[in-house]
């Protein structure tokens, strides 16, 4: 269904569907929820101000396949923009659940994307995974793309 209604826009992702297939992994752990979000990333205790932090946004709609915003510090369960002023990117993380909630600027038109997910603590997926669906301002047929949250 064409348009820009809700029920509309609900119908538009993957117009084409997977003609190539989809790939989907399963990952999991136990997750601890007294651990801090810092903790949980494995990422290094650094002063306020430092960046410690990385965002990977990849996808077929990013210009380029990816970007990576790298002007994080989380300290415990504070997540900082560094600087604070930085307006390309908005980032929560919450501890007791494991999960993180932003948005971000792709590039394109329109207002930033929302993006979501789960941290693991464990293993060698420790870090953040989830994902985006791309608004970009016109696109009737928008994709998902992905995110990860990690130590850089």
């Amino acid at each position: 269904m064409a348009g820009t209604t809700v029920a509309a826009k609900a119908t538009q992702l993957y117009t084409a569907g997977w003609p190539s297939g989809i790939r989907v992994d399963a990952v999991g752990a136990l997750y601890n929820k007294t651990t801090s979000v810092q903790n949980t990333l494995g990422v290094a205790t650094v002063a306020a101000g430092v960046k410690n932090t990385n965002l990977e946004f990849t996808g077929n709609e990013i210009s380029g396949g990816n970007i990576v915003v790298d002007a994080i510090n989380i300290l415990g369960n504070v997540v900082s923009k560094v600087p604070k002023t930085n307006a390309t990117f908005t980032l929560s993380a919450t501890a007791s659940t494991g999960s993180f909630t932003g948005t971000f600027s792709p590039g394109w038109t329109g207002a930033k994307p929302a993006f979501k997910g789960l941290m693991l603590q464990k293993g060698g997926n420790k870090g953040g995974f989830g994902f985006f669906i791309g608004n970009q301002s016109g696109d009737l047929d928008p994709e998902s793309g992905r995110v990860v949250l990690t130590a850089p």
